[in-house]
Order: C-alpha cells, then structure tokens, then sequence
C-alpha cells in the first residue's frame, strides 16, 4: 500500500512538472535553445535537419556563430563559421548546401559563398564581399540577391545567376548600399524587394520587376523612399509581399499586401508592425514578424492567412525584444527563430517549435485531457482519461515533428505506449477522438 502510495504521488509530481511545457504550451524550447540572435531557419527537409545561422553561441555545446544545425536531440556546429550581424543564408541547390557569410581558417578566407559537404568547405572562386540574403530557382538556374556590387568581378546591382559553376551578373550597377532581401518569380516574371532606390535613373524604389534587361518599376506606390520589403511569396495565384510600407505613407495596405499583376489589395486588414517572413503550406500562408495584431485581432509576431481570414498562432507575449526574423516548416511543424528569450511564461531562447501538428489543428477539451504515468520512461508507459475513448486516434512525434508511432480505433480510458523503436529523449504526443483533440503533451524516454 505504501509503494502504490507513492507510485501515485511520484506520478502527480511529474505530471505538474510536465505540465508548463505540455497540453497547454504552444511553443517548444530545441534543447536549450541559443544566445545571441538568429537571423535565418532552414529547413533540409531530406535530411531532416533544420540550420540556423546568426550570431550566437548554445550553452553547454561550444556553439559559436555562424552556422549551427539541429538534429532533433541536440546541436551541433559547423566550424570555422562566423557572420556579421545581418540576415545571411543557408539554402540548397544542386543537392548542396550552400552557405553565405564570413568564413576563417578555409581555404581563400574571405570568400563570402562557400559549399559544405558534410564534413568540409569548399569555398567558390570569386564571392569575395558577395552577401546573399535570398534565391530563386528557374529552370537549373539559381537566382542570387543580397548587398554587393560586383558578381565575380562584373559590376552588379546585388543581383546576379548562378549554373553551378559561373556567376553572371543581370543588373548593371545603379549605386550604392542596394539591399535585395526577397525574391520570387510571379507569372514569369522576376520580383525582387528590400532597401534600394534606383534614382535618378528610374522612380524606383524596393519593389521592382526584371524585365530581361532593367529593373523596373512596378507600383507608382513604390516610387516612395520611405518603404523596405523583407518578404515575398506567391500564394493562390497572387504575390504577397511583407516589410516597412503604410498606407499613411500611401501604400494600399499597411505592412503587407498582394500584387495580381495589375494592382495592390489588402491583406484582411494588414498588420500594426513590420512583416519580416513568409512562408506557404498545406494551401496557407504563415506569416512573421513584430507586429502585435493582424487585421482586427491582438496577435504577437505569428499569424497565418488563408486567402479570406486571419488566424492567430501565438497569444503569448514575447519578452521585450519582440523580434522574430525567418519560419520554416519542417514535417508538418512550424519553426520560428529571431531574437527573444521568453514566450509567455516559458524561457526559450531565440528559436521555438510550434506545439501542435499543423495540419491537424483542431478544438482542444481540456476536461478530457490525459494524464502520462510513470514519466519519464524505460519500456512502457500509459496515458488516463477522465472519459472513455470511442474510436481514438494516438499519435506520437519526435523533436523534429516526425511521427514515430500511429494507433488507430483505441478505446476505454487507457492508452499504454511502450517504447518500440523510440531511442533516448523527448516525445510528443496527441489523441484525437472524432474532431477533438482530448490528450496532447509530452513525455520522457529514458
């Protein structure tokens, strides 16, 4: 009687330590998390793999800034890494990875683009003060935009091409201190956006067109200096576009819009702060930011839009810094990474996982919500309900969102999980009963 006591009592202490960062969390550390700043998340997605880069350092981990990657468990580096605090990039292409930044003790040092392998760099002839901030890819070819002046060694208006082998250059060089942040091809044709002006030349000013010779302008409204565009993406056949722009300032929307080809509409009643990244999936449009509301709801830095409303993703207040810079979505889980160190009540720092599948998202009754005991666990465990289950559904996710176990037509008021092919770590869980989601947290194997 006194071990099942205390069985009992151990499992009740658990479970309240479990449950700050269980059912009700919307947001998930990665370890723990980063110091600094990270200014791109990208996510590799046959690799399963997510990349960050910016200016920090792990705790625990010798992780400096640079290039750090998360494998699900745990960080690790990529050496002799560093970049100046600005929005430099990881991207894929050609099944390589490329990284763009500034890089110490490789061959060529100060070459600014360089290919990694795995296990070495092999840096590219010719990149030297070459900063990308984005790419697009059309037919083999790679589109490059960033901050530079030259495409090896040809004058260029910080946009040029890449084969693989050779840089070109397609703009001749207007000035100087041109910012190309975004970029996407939209009825096959060329768009680009972030802090330029093509004056005298042309009353262009961050939002142009490529036409195959020039840059040109594609809104009377971007005729305004006064404007920056950070993010582009093209969603149900319309170009949206995010950055510093209002409609004080005389744009049609404030801080987000959509271009048709023809003109600007709103975007439900745009946002009240800048609009830093885009992402589209599952036929939605996930949005970041440092805004506190979208169209007429309160919503800090995260929203998503569907083509008709606004949806909120995150109510938890940001500590004072309030900054996120990129998203991605890696197996079916939103990533956000910026510079912050709470969410709500929470410490994570810098980069969090959003804590719910998003193509699952439904209704969450609490009153049914499932207990996890013993936890953490060696080879088996059980989840408890206050109610029966009818024809539930468990589901059972790793730290990079990838499901590792699936049950179906579960019923009665216990689940037992036993550890199966589950290594060593942190898991997610969640059951679904009809439409409603009545059990999701998190639990231990040990």
């Amino acid at each position: 009687m006194i071990l099942k006591k205390s069985r009992i009592l151990l499992c009740f202490v658990v479970l309240l330590l479990f449950t700050k960062h269980g059912s009700g969390q919307n947001w998930l550390p990665l370890g723990n998390g980063m110091d600094g700043s990270i200014n791109q998340v990208y996510a590799d997605t046959g690799a399963n793999i997510l990349y960050v880069i910016g200016i920090f350092s792990a705790n625990n981990n010798n992780i400096f800034g640079g290039v750090a990657k998360w494998n699900g468990t745990e960080w690790d580096t990529l050496p002799n890494c560093q970049v100046f605090p600005t929005k430099f990039m990881v991207l894929k292409y050609m099944d390589t990875l490329y990284i763009s930044g500034f890089f110490s003790s490789i061959p060529q040092p100060g070459s600014n683009i360089t290919k990694w392998n795995g296990s070495i760099f092999d840096t590219i002839a010719g990149t030297r003060d070459m900063n990308l901030y984005c790419m697009a890819e059309r037919n083999g070819l790679l589109y490059l935009g960033g901050a530079f002046e030259k495409c090896d060694n040809d004058p260029a208006f910080s946009l040029c091409t890449y084969n693989g082998h050779h840089f070109n250059a397609i703009t001749p060089a207007y000035n100087d201190d041109a910012y190309v942040y975004c970029m996407a091809f939209y009825k096959d044709t060329l768009y680009v956006g972030g802090i330029f002006n093509l004056y005298p030349l042309s009353p262009v000013s961050s939002f142009a067109k490529w036409n195959g010779a020039d840059l040109v302008s594609v809104s009377n409204e971007f005729a305004n200096v006064n404007s920056s565009v950070f993010a582009m993406a093209v969603y149900k056949d319309e170009l949206y576009i995010g950055g510093h722009f209002t409609k004080a300032d005389g744009f049609t929307g404030d801080y987000i819009m959509k271009w048709d080809g023809h003109q600007f509409t709103e975007v439900g009643g745009g946002a009240n702060y800048r609009v830093t990244c885009m992402k589209v999936y599952n036929n939605e449009l996930y949005v970041g930011g440092w805004f506190t509301r979208v169209g007429n709801m309160d919503c800090n830095n995260v929203a998503k839009w569907d083509g008709t409303q606004w949806t909120c993703l995150n109510n938890d207040e940001f500590d004072f810094t309030n900054s996120i810079n990129d998203l991605c979505i890696l197996n079916d889980r939103l990533y956000i990474a910026g510079q912050f160190q709470k969410i709500g009540n929470d410490s994570i720092r810098n980069i969090a996982m959003y804590n719910h599948p998003l193509t699952s998202v439904q209704e969450y009754n609490e009153e049914l919500a499932a207990s996890v005991c013993p936890n953490p666990f060696h080879d088996k465990t059980k989840l408890e309900f206050s109610k029966p289950l009818q024809r539930a559904v468990l589901r059972i996710y790793d730290m990079l969102g990838k499901e590792v176990q699936h049950k179906e037509g579960l019923s009665g008021k216990e689940i037992t999980i036993s550890r199966g092919s589950m290594s060593n770590g942190m898991y997610f869980y969640r059951v679904i009963d009809g439409n409603i989601i009545i059990g999701q947290g998190k639990f231990v194997v040990e």
